[in-house]
């Protein structure tokens, strides 16, 4: 797991990365977002998903996450479950410039369930 952020709030100034990346299928999503409130959270450039284990989705945004989730591009290769799960009311906008997901082997490429925001895929490939 590269990021778990459980219960906690992002500042005035957000939370940024200039890029973000996982290149094993060990155990958990690569992303894991569970109640992240506050500002946002960025991905200036890519962040990178090569395989995720155990089941688990590569990207996870749920259980209210009220920040603004931007991520520049997002790879995801081989995840053992869904590439990107968004899940659940309460949660911020969410917007990914740009996509490439291949071999969501046991999910599915994007699932958006309960959500009750904006969820923004502006180009790329599933």
């Amino acid at each position: 797991m590269v990021i778990n952020l459980d219960s906690i709030t992002a500042g005035a100034s957000g939370i940024t990365f200039a890029s973000l990346a996982k290149n094993s299928t060990n155990g958990g999503a690569a992303y894991r977002f569970n109640n992240l409130d506050g500002t946002f959270f960025t991905v200036t450039g890519s962040a990178n998903v090569s395989g995720s284990g155990g089941g688990d989705t590569s990207l996870f945004i749920g259980g209210g996450s009220a920040a603004a989730f931007n991520f520049g591009s997002y790879t995801s290769n081989n995840s053992s479950s869904n590439a990107i799960s968004i899940s659940g009311a309460g949660n911020g906008i969410v917007t990914f410039g740009s996509v490439s997901i291949d071999n969501a082997n046991a999910g599915n490429g994007v699932t958006i369930s309960g959500s009750d925001n904006t969820v923004n895929i502006n180009g790329g490939s599933i």
